[in-house]
Formats: C-alpha cells, sequence, structure tokens
C-alpha cells in the first residue's frame, strides 16, 4: 500500500467553506518536491557566470554634499548612457548581458568613517564574456566622469568659504 502525506485540515471554497482533509499520495509529493528542488537548483545554476562590482569611493568634501552627487549621478538616464557605452567598447555584448549592468550607490559607516561610494556591478548571462573587462570599464568611465564634480564641488566650496577680497569689494562697489 502506497503510504500518503496529509495536509492540514484548510478552508476549500469547493465544499463551501467547510474544513476538509486532504489526501496526496507521497509518490506524487515527493516526485513533485524532487521537481520542484530541480527546478530551483537550475534556477541557480543559469544565474550565470561571476558578479563583478566596482565601487567609486566619493570621500572628498562634506557628506551631505558627497550624498547629493551620488543621489544625482545614479539614475536611469546615466544608467542608460553606460550601458550604451559598454555596448560600444564591447560589441558582442547581448541585449541579456546588457541588462545585468546596474549602477546604485550606498552610504557605509566604516571604522575610519562615513563613506558614500558609487557601486557598478555586472553579471553578464554569457559564458564567454570577460566580466571582470566590462566592469573595470564601466567603473573607471564613473571615476572619471565623479572625480571632476568632486573637485569642482570641493574648490568652489572653497571659494565661498573664503573671506572676500577688498580689491573685489573696492571694484564691485565703485
Amino acid at each position: 500500500m502506497a503510504s500518503t502525506v496529509l495536509e492540514p485540515c484548510s478552508l476549500s471554497p469547493v465544499f463551501g467553506g467547510r474544513r476538509v482533509l486532504t489526501v496526496i499520495p507521497a509518490r506524487a509529493a515527493y516526485r513533485g518536491f524532487g521537481a520542484l528542488m530541480m527546478a530551483a537548483i537550475t534556477g541557480c545554476i543559469s544565474i550565470g557566470g561571476t558578479q563583478e562590482r566596482r565601487l567609486i569611493d566619493l570621500n572628498d568634501g562634506p557628506l551631505d554634499r558627497r550624498l547629493q552627487v551620488a543621489q544625482e549621478y545614479v539614475n536611469e538616464k546615466q544608467l542608460t548612457l553606460l550601458r550604451a557605452s559598454a555596448r560600444k567598447q564591447f560589441p558582442h555584448l547581448t541585449d541579456r548581458d546588457i541588462a545585468t549592468l546596474g549602477l546604485t550607490w550606498q552610504r557605509l559607516l566604516a571604522g575610519d568613517g562615513e563613506h558614500v561610494m558609487v557601486v557598478v556591478t555586472f553579471m553578464p548571462e554569457s559564458k564567454d564574456v570577460d566580466a571582470k573587462a566590462v566592469a573595470d570599464y564601466i567603473g573607471d568611465q564613473v571615476r572619471d566622469e565623479l572625480r571632476p564634480r568632486m573637485r569642482r564641488e570641493t574648490s568652489h566650496s572653497f571659494l565661498m568659504a573664503a573671506p572676500p577680497n577688498d580689491e573685489m569689494q573696492r571694484t564691485s562697489h565703485g
């Protein structure tokens, strides 16, 4: 005789909301469980190759300004531009590979203080893609685009905090 798995009582709309006991043959339950586990394992395996992540630390200037720069930079338009740049530099990337390129920002409290970072992630589905090269390329591009913004903002903040020049005051007041 085949063993059975008993499912706890549940309300069933088929029986007018009365409690019923559902009986499932054990073979079917284990077969279903096996199929479910295979689907889960296969799903995990087919995720792709390695994930590459590049952290661009915005470490110049006050914290609120670094947060503002990161939040302004990380947006869909910027991600679209980075994806187009990756496609141009690496024409063999598929649409599915390009879609795995991500751009986010994060705030991290570490032993040496608070860090604001822009994060580039790339996890291509194709096995023949050099994920490291793509992530390095995009990470360098992001770093190069953010560097002048941080310098400009830091020097702008410095100029705003500098005492007024007497010569400038005389010429501006006429």
